[in-house]
């Protein structure tokens, strides 16, 4: 009958990991009710608070840092061609 394609493990199947440089580690914070009310009501709550954090970064000149901070670490496979404002 051939090879079945549905189900099980198979050589190649399921989702490829995430190159380092874009894991994200889970973290545990305490806010106040009202933020949490606030969150709860946004579709995607991890992407509001990156956004909200990636703001605050570039207003407090960090993002540069960090970049080059992670350009050492991961070499410059790390952001590719397009910028990153580009990619969201």
């Amino acid at each position: 009958m051939g090879i079945s394609k549905r189900g099980g493990k198979r050589k190649g199947a399921g989702r490829k990991p995430a190159p380092e440089h874009l894991k994200r580690e889970r973290i545990t914070i305490r806010l106040p009710n009202e933020l949490i009310w606030w969150l709860r009501e946004r579709k995607q709550q991890g992407r509001t608070i990156e956004e909200a954090l990636y703001q605050k970064m570039n207003k407090d000149n960090v993002v540069k840092k960090a970049r080059n901070f992670a350009l050492k670490a991961h070499g410059d496979q790390m952001y590719g061609s397009e910028p990153y404002e580009n990619r969201h």
